[in-house]
Protein backbone atom coordinates (compact mmCIF):
# COMPACT_ATOMS: atom_id res chain seq x y z
CA UNK A 1 0.00 0.00 0.00
CA UNK A 2 1.31 3.32 -1.00
CA UNK A 3 1.82 6.12 1.48
CA UNK A 4 -0.54 8.20 -0.13
CA UNK A 5 -2.87 4.90 0.12
CA UNK A 6 -2.54 4.42 4.15
CA UNK A 7 -2.69 8.05 4.35
CA UNK A 8 -6.23 8.38 2.69
CA UNK A 9 -7.24 4.80 4.36
CA UNK A 10 -6.06 6.33 7.44
CA UNK A 11 -8.30 9.38 7.06
CA UNK A 12 -11.57 7.70 5.84
CA UNK A 13 -11.06 5.56 8.95
CA UNK A 14 -10.87 8.95 11.45
CA UNK A 15 -13.69 11.02 10.04
CA UNK A 16 -15.51 8.03 10.45
CA UNK A 17 -15.39 7.90 14.09
CA UNK A 18 -15.50 11.88 14.17
CA UNK A 19 -18.33 11.18 12.37
CA UNK A 20 -19.84 8.91 15.30
CA UNK A 21 -19.01 11.18 17.89
CA UNK A 22 -20.92 14.20 16.06
CA UNK A 23 -24.12 11.62 15.92
CA UNK A 24 -23.75 10.45 19.48
CA UNK A 25 -23.50 14.21 20.46
CA UNK A 26 -26.03 15.50 18.42
CA UNK A 27 -28.55 12.59 19.59
CA UNK A 28 -27.52 14.20 23.50
CA UNK A 29 -29.04 17.63 22.11
CA UNK A 30 -25.53 19.48 21.44
CA UNK A 31 -26.44 21.61 18.67
CA UNK A 32 -23.37 23.87 18.74
CA UNK A 33 -19.62 22.84 17.54
CA UNK A 34 -16.86 24.00 17.16
CA UNK A 35 -14.98 22.73 13.91
CA UNK A 36 -11.65 23.92 14.22
CA UNK A 37 -10.11 20.98 14.52
CA UNK A 38 -11.90 19.17 11.62
CA UNK A 39 -10.90 21.79 9.36
CA UNK A 40 -7.45 21.63 10.32
CA UNK A 41 -6.92 17.98 9.94
CA UNK A 42 -8.75 18.00 6.68
CA UNK A 43 -6.12 20.55 5.74
CA UNK A 44 -3.25 19.32 6.78
CA UNK A 45 -4.39 15.51 5.61
CA UNK A 46 -5.14 17.01 1.80
CA UNK A 47 -1.69 18.99 2.07
CA UNK A 48 -0.02 15.50 3.48
CA UNK A 49 -2.03 13.78 0.30
CA UNK A 50 -0.05 16.24 -2.00
CA UNK A 51 3.11 15.46 -0.81
CA UNK A 52 2.98 11.77 -0.59
CA UNK A 53 1.65 12.12 -4.33
CA UNK A 54 4.97 14.34 -5.64
CA UNK A 55 7.51 13.00 -2.81
CA UNK A 56 10.40 13.82 -5.53
CA UNK A 57 9.06 17.72 -5.60
CA UNK A 58 9.52 17.72 -1.56
CA UNK A 59 13.79 16.87 -1.84
CA UNK A 60 14.86 18.48 -5.12
CA UNK A 61 13.92 21.69 -7.20
CA UNK A 62 15.21 19.83 -10.06
CA UNK A 63 15.07 15.71 -11.16
CA UNK A 64 18.50 14.69 -10.59
CA UNK A 65 17.80 11.80 -12.84
CA UNK A 66 16.36 14.18 -16.08
CA UNK A 67 16.77 17.71 -14.83
CA UNK A 68 12.87 18.33 -15.10
CA UNK A 69 11.74 21.20 -12.75
CA UNK A 70 9.43 20.62 -10.05
CA UNK A 71 8.52 24.39 -9.73
CA UNK A 72 4.51 23.84 -10.50
CA UNK A 73 4.52 21.02 -7.74
CA UNK A 74 6.87 22.51 -4.61
CA UNK A 75 4.76 25.78 -5.43
CA UNK A 76 3.46 26.79 -2.31
CA UNK A 77 -0.22 27.77 -4.21
CA UNK A 78 -0.45 24.25 -5.54
CA UNK A 79 -0.72 22.71 -2.18
CA UNK A 80 -2.04 25.00 -0.71
CA UNK A 81 -4.68 24.70 -2.78
CA UNK A 82 -5.02 20.97 -1.92
CA UNK A 83 -5.36 22.31 1.44
CA UNK A 84 -8.16 24.09 0.60
CA UNK A 85 -9.81 21.61 -1.34
CA UNK A 86 -9.94 19.09 1.68
CA UNK A 87 -11.10 21.93 4.14
CA UNK A 88 -14.23 22.31 1.39
CA UNK A 89 -14.60 18.47 1.01
CA UNK A 90 -14.88 18.57 4.95
CA UNK A 91 -17.25 21.30 4.97
CA UNK A 92 -19.48 19.41 2.59
CA UNK A 93 -19.81 16.43 4.74
CA UNK A 94 -21.03 19.11 7.54
CA UNK A 95 -24.56 20.05 6.96
CA UNK A 96 -25.70 16.04 7.09
CA UNK A 97 -24.18 16.34 10.75
CA UNK A 98 -27.10 18.24 12.00
CA UNK A 99 -29.95 16.70 11.97
CA UNK A 100 -31.94 16.84 15.13
CA UNK A 101 -31.65 13.33 16.96
CA UNK A 102 -35.09 12.26 15.14
CA UNK A 103 -34.15 12.61 11.54
CA UNK A 104 -35.95 16.25 11.20
CA UNK A 105 -33.57 18.89 10.15
CA UNK A 106 -32.92 21.87 12.91
CA UNK A 107 -34.80 24.71 12.37
CA UNK A 108 -31.84 27.12 13.91
CA UNK A 109 -28.32 26.54 11.87
CA UNK A 110 -25.66 25.05 13.53
CA UNK A 111 -22.84 27.69 15.03
CA UNK A 112 -19.56 26.33 12.83
CA UNK A 113 -17.48 28.76 14.04
CA UNK A 114 -13.41 28.37 14.23
CA UNK A 115 -11.52 30.07 17.09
Amino acid sequence: MSPSQRRKSTSQSAVAAIKAKIEEAIGYGVFKMNIDTDTQFAFANAVGGYVDENPKAFKFQIDPDDDTPYKTKYDPRKWLRAGELGVAERLDEAPPETLAADGEVLDRPLCLRTV
